[in-house]
């Protein structure tokens, strides 16, 4: 049963006057009326807020997924080894342009630094790898030493095969 409170509260925050019928009634239950204001109950807003931390927490899946597998482009390919979201993210790398005369090759380990992004970083290079759904975007630190001037690790590689 509804009070006069939460109806003259719904019609404060609605704008709509008038009789309330059964399904507008259930939703004004976590409103009241305190000293002539609109406000909504402290159990309703502390419920809203564990909802949303929870879905931004806890419902990205992007750590969860599994990267493992072959990626490749026109110019290289990178095979990636995932070990779950506390251990690093084992790569291996090979790139050449098409007429061969540039090539280069690097293989490490990369950090997660959050979900979905890990960077991979030693005195020589930088790289940064950006998973989503079935690519990978790679971005590259200046003056990297793995691969000739004519061809680079950076560009959109898309999963050829999991492993």
């Amino acid at each position: 049963r509804l009070s006069a409170r939460s109806i003259l509260c719904w019609e404060k925050l609605t704008g709509s006057f008038g009789l309330l019928d059964r399904a507008r009634g259930k939703r004004t239950r976590h409103l009241s009326l305190v000293n002539g204001r609109c406000v909504m109950k402290r159990r309703f807003i502390l419920m809203a807020t564990l909802v949303v931390f929870g879905i931004a927490c806890f419902g990205s899946s992007a750590a969860a997924q599994n990267r493992s597998g072959s990626y490749t482009n026109r110019e290289g390919e990178l095979v990636v080894r995932d070990k779950g979201k506390s251990q690093p993210l084992t790569f291996s790398f090979t790139v050449g342009n098409s007429r061969g005369t540039c090539t280069g090759e690097v293989e490490g380990k990369a950090n997660w630094i959050r979900p979905g992004v890990a960077e991979f970083r030693d005195e020589s290079c930088k790289l940064m790898f950006v998973f989503t759904a079935n690519r990978v975007r790679v971005t590259e630190g200046p003056d990297c030493g793995y691969h000739g001037v004519a061809c680079g690790f950076q560009g959109v590689y898309r999963r050829a095969r999991r492993r």
